[in-house]
């Protein structure tokens, strides 16, 4: 079940024995979820294709909207599967804008390219997201409760009111949270659930 950040919300504070939300604010675990998502998209990344049409330069500028930390794999598109073609290419990023190099062709213009891209995971209502891609969800809810036992250990630090032993209760319960949640990440590698099965070298 894909959860909505409300629902984050209410698991996290129940993992954090604090159902009324006395103690942790929504904003908090909002925060919490943000960097929770942040490991969640190293080890289970979302790999999303867009569809671009060739302008018949040998350096091909992206629209500015596509955003993306890697390309992963561009191909010639073809409506029969088996004649689709990877393609080699060069892909890096200049001022704020990706531009891509089909290696040993220079196409015409209005050819349909494929470009696989790694997309960030969210969360629906989460800053606006619409939608949710993160599939482990209790996993990721304990990411979340570890994130917020860590903010919360460090306020306490920082206060003048400051209680040892509750500084200590929270990072001994943050470090509980956050173990198991980069143990879960790690037991199901990506490169195993979510990359395509070949991938053509990127070189800049």
């Amino acid at each position: 079940m894909a959860y909505t950040i409300a629902q984050v919300r209410v698991a996290v504070l129940a993992l954090l024995d604090d159902v009324s939300a006395a103690r942790y604010t929504s904003a908090q675990i909002d925060q919490a979820a943000r960097t929770a998502l942040i490991d969640y998209d190293i080890f289970k990344p979302v790999i999303r294709t867009y569809a671009f049409e060739t302008d018949g330069n040998k350096m091909m500028e992206l629209p500015t909207s596509f955003a993306t930390t890697a390309i992963l794999r561009i191909e010639e598109y073809n409506s029969d599967p088996d004649l689709v073609v990877d393609l080699r290419y060069r892909a890096k990023m200049i001022d704020e804008q990706w531009v891509i190099n089909i290696e040993d062709t220079q196409y015409a213009a209005g050819v349909t390219l494929t470009i696989y891209y790694l997309a960030p995971n969210t969360v629906d209502g989460l800053d606006s997201a619409a939608g949710t891609t993160v599939l482990d969800t209790s996993l990721f809810c304990q990411g979340c409760a570890g994130y917020a036992a860590q903010s919360r250990a460090v306020s306490r630090a920082e206060s003048i009111n400051l209680q040892a032993s509750v500084m200590a209760q929270l990072l001994q319960l943050s470090q509980k949270y956050l173990t198991a949640y980069m143990a879960g990440l790690r037991n199901r590698p990506a490169e195993a659930n979510y990359y395509p099965m070949s991938m053509p070298e990127v070189r800049f």
